[in-house]
Order: C-alpha cells, then sequence, then structure tokens
C-alpha cells in the first residue's frame, strides 16, 4: 500500500466521523429541544403539583 491510498482511505475516515459527529449534535439538539417542550407541558398541565402517589390515586377513583 502506498502512502496515496493510506492518505486517501484516512481522509474518507475523517469525513465520515465529520459527519456522524454533526448527526450526534443535531439528535442532541433535537432531543433538549424535545426535553424543554415536555417540561412545559408538564408545569402547564400540573398546576396542583400533585405527587405521583396522589395521580395515581386519583387515577384509581376516578374510574367508579
Amino acid at each position: 500500500m502506498n502512502g496515496r491510498k493510506a492518505g486517501k482511505g484516512l481522509a474518507e475516515a475523517g469525513k465520515g466521523l465529520a459527519e456522524a459527529g454533526k448527526g450526534i449534535g443535531r439528535f442532541s439538539e433535537n432531543a433538549g429541544q424535545l426535553a424543554a417542550e415536555l417540561r412545559q407541558t408538564r408545569e402547564a398541565l400540573d398546576t396542583k403539583h400533585q405527587s405521583p402517589i396522589e395521580v395515581v390515586l386519583r387515577a384509581l377513583t376516578a374510574r367508579r
């Protein structure tokens, strides 16, 4: 294997790693936005600040 072929392979691997990094960055950004939206939705719906046990008890008693 000569130096040019090795260099080309390394360059392609580097480009692949750069693209993977960009994809991970986009995914992380989207996950952060989703978490923020979920938090806002939860806070908007949870005006009484009930504990998880209170939520379960309310759901169990509301089925009747």
